[in-house]
This record gives C-alpha cells, structure tokens and sequence, in this order.
C-alpha cells in the first residue's frame, strides 16, 4: 500500500470513529440514562447474535479470497460462498431466534428476563441478520482495492445506522428500541443495495469450477462467536448485575478508552490481504515484515491518542454527567490499558486467522472468555465497575501474550512490539 493510501485510511478511520462517537453521544443525549443502558444491552446483544449466526463467514471468505488473488487455483466457488455467507447463517438465526422464544421461562427468570415472544425476538434477529450483510459486503470491496469504502462500510455503517435509526423512531414518536432495530433493517439493506447498484466489483472473487478451500470454517466460527462474546461479556453479564445507569456509564467509558486501539484496526486492515497472500505463497519472511509495519502504523499513534484522550476526559465525564471521581478514572484507567496491551502485541489475531493457525486464535479466545467471566461471576453481586473493568485487562493481556508466544513457536514471526527493537529478528528471517 502506498504511503497515500496509509494517510487515506487514517483519516478513514478517524471520520468513522468520529462518527461512532457521535452515534453513541446522539443516542444518549435523546434517551433517559435508564433507558440508554437498556438499549446498549440490547444491541450488544444483536452484535453477538450476528457473530453466533455468522458462523465465522466474514473471516472465513475474507481468508479464502485473498488466497485466490495470490493463487488463482485456491479459494470457492460462487454456489460454496453463497451457502458460506447466506444460508448456513440464515438457519442458523432462524434457530437461534426460534429458540429464544421456546425457552423455559425457569431458564429466563434466571438470566433476569420475563417470557419472551416473537415481537421482541424478531427486531433483534433482523437487525443481527443486516449486521452480517453489511459485514459481507464490505468484503469485495476491500479486495478490489477499497480499503477506505470497506472500512466504512464494515465498522461505521452499523454504529451510523442505528443512530438514524434511533433519531427517526423519537421523531416519529416510536422510542422503543425494538422499533428503532427494524428500522437499523431497513436503511442497512437499502444502503447496500445502493452501493452494489452504484459501483462495480473488478477483481474476481470466486473460482468459476468447484472452490477448493482450506478448511477450517469451524474454528473461524468459533473465534468471531467468542471475539464477539469477549467484546461484549462485560456488557451482558455486568448487565446482570449493575444497574442501567452505571452501565450506561460504564459503556461510555469503556467507549473513549477504546479508541486508543483505533489504529491497531488501522494496520489489521492495511497488512491483512498482504500476510495472507504471503502465507499462501510460503513467503513468511513477508509476513514478518508486515507485521512490523502494523506496529509502526499502530503503537505511537496509539499511545498519542491514549495522551489526548486523557487531556478531554473531564470534558467527556461533564458533557454525561458522570462523576469525575478516582472511581471514574480508575475504570478508564483500567479499560485504556487494555486497550494499549491489543496495541503491544500487533496482529497477531490477524496473522492467526491467516496463516492457517486459526485453532490458536480460537484457544486464546477461549482463555480470554474464561478469564474474564470467571473474574465477573467470582464476584458475583458485589461486583463494580471498576472489577468489570479489571477482568478486561487481565483477560485482554493473558489472551494476547499466549497467542503471539504460539505464532512465534510455530512460525517463527514476531508480532509484538518487541520485533521493532534495532537487530531483532523473526526465525522466518
């Protein structure tokens, strides 16, 4: 990628978190505080959903058609992708949603919810569904060229989406969040249709015979459910336990320390076709390179960013009238290390999903899900924010560490921050 196109997807990524952030500021500024946490429990909830259905297909096809562009006889074929990316999800959801409504009412007294029907199921199992659509969509794009376009698409659509979603539901005096999902449906599915009406795919995609794919689908399933289930655990279990008003607080926290791991999305988009087009041709000596240059693109922007944001947190804890305490800081503290620590240690969960280790990177997603609900369940109803915010980190730091030591072992690639040390080098070297 040219030095154009790494300034292109920075500024990228800095409208569409601009964006994120202001979806989130919108939402809450037209919800009661009450109210808020209960929406953004909902729609994690969709996100999750999106993952469990999705059966890992986003990274799965990802995986497979940059494979083709590096090796024309690899990758799928347009019926194996369709049943990829379209039908096994869709089974999948209609299970998953089928299920939500048959469960034991024992079963979601439990889990602190009343009986379920249809009418509720229904928006959130829709919204999940476009979520995926849009997740696919962005994939040729990316592919042909359009990184920025993609990145749009992929990680600004569904956060810009649901805010006009929810805008459109309080002007027309519909404020129930399961109106504002469908509505999410609707302007997702028109906005893709737009823009494969508009603009055409030039790169070739899928293997005119029968695809010869690699494997492994299952545990790319497994991974995105449990990358999905790490993003989010926080939130549905801590949900269980915090009020909404504390977890709206603590959603917007953990919202601001996320952007310090903003340009680690950056260099995962920027490298990933590369390492996966090198793995395929045996160059790892390639993918090590790519993999410093990831932190490079990553680590000081990052820790500049952490540095900013510290400066307009106050301003930040003043705009949602959440208490500037030691409390407060202390879980943003907490949160934002986390944050650096998927910062430190590259992308490695990138270079996993595309060299073939894929089994790895669902064994560190195991670990980092473990960690973390252990640590939330052990403290039960004492549990705070600042305990939620603790599991994070040490969940986020035990999952990372464990992965790049078995990407080092097995490859000979270094992807933490250590590989840009003068005279260090990878085994693959």
């Amino acid at each position: 990628m040219t030095k154009r196109g790494f300034i292109a997807l920075f500024v990228a990524r800095g409208g569409i978190v601009g964006v994120n952030v202001l979806s989130l500021l919108v939402v809450a500024a037209v919800m009661e505080p009450a109210a808020f946490g209960s929406f953004v429990y909902l729609w994690s909830l969709t996100l999750f959903l999106a993952a469990l259905a999705g059966m890992g297909s986003p990274a799965y096809l990802l995986r497979e058609t940059s494979a083709r562009q590096g090796d024309p006889q690899r990758g799928l074929s347009r019926l194996e992708a369709v049943k990829v990316a379209l039908i096994l999800p869709l089974g999948m959801l209609a299970v998953l949603c089928l299920a939500a409504v048959l469960l034991p009412e024992a079963a979601l007294r439990a889990l602190g919810q009343g009986p379920l029907d249809m009418g509720e199921v229904l928006p959130v199992g829709l919204a999940a569904l476009v979520v995926m659509v849009l997740t696919h969509a962005a994939t040729p794009f990316r592919l042909d060229g359009r990184e920025t376009l993609s990145m749009a698409l992929r990680d600004g659509a569904p956060q810009s989406l649901i805010m006009l979603a929810v805008l459109i539901g309080q002007l027309v005096g519909l404020q129930d969040a399961h109106v504002a999902l469908l509505l999410f449906a609707a302007l997702g599915l028109m906005l893709v249709a737009g823009l494969y009406a508009l603009i055409r795919i030039r790169t070739p995609l899928w293997r005119d015979g029968p695809g010869l794919p690699r494997g492994g689908q299952p545990s790319f399933w497994g991974s995105s459910v449990l990358g999905a289930t790490v993003s989010q655990v926080d939130i549905l279990l801590g949900g269980l336990v915090l009020g909404p008003v504390a977890l709206g607080h603590y959603q917007i926290l953990k919202r601001i320390a996320n952007l310090t791991a903003q340009p680690q999305v950056i260099a995962n988009w920027s490298v990933l076709v590369r390492i996966g087009r090198s793995h395929a041709q045996g160059k790892l000596a390639d993918v090590q390179q790519a993999c410093r240059q990831g932190l490079k693109l990553a680590f000081f922007p990052g820790i500049g960013l952490l540095l900013i944001l510290v400066a307009l947190l106050p301003l930040a804890l003043g705009f949602y009238d959440i208490e500037n305490s030691a409390e407060t800081w202390t879980i943003f503290g907490l949160l934002a290390l986390g944050s650096l620590a998927n910062v430190a240690f590259g992308v490695n969960f990138t270079v996993a999903a595309q060299s073939g280790l894929e089994k790895f990177s669902l064994g560190a997603r195991v670990v980092s899900l473990g960690l973390m609900a252990g640590g939330i369940l052990l403290q039960g109803d004492a549990m705070t924010s600042q305990g939620l915010a603790l599991s994070v980190l040490v969940a986020v730091a035990v999952s990372n560490l464990l992965l790049s030591c078995l990407i080092w072992r097995r490859l000979g690639v270094d992807t933490t921050l250590l590989s840009l040390l003068p005279g260090r080098k990878g085994r693959s070297e």
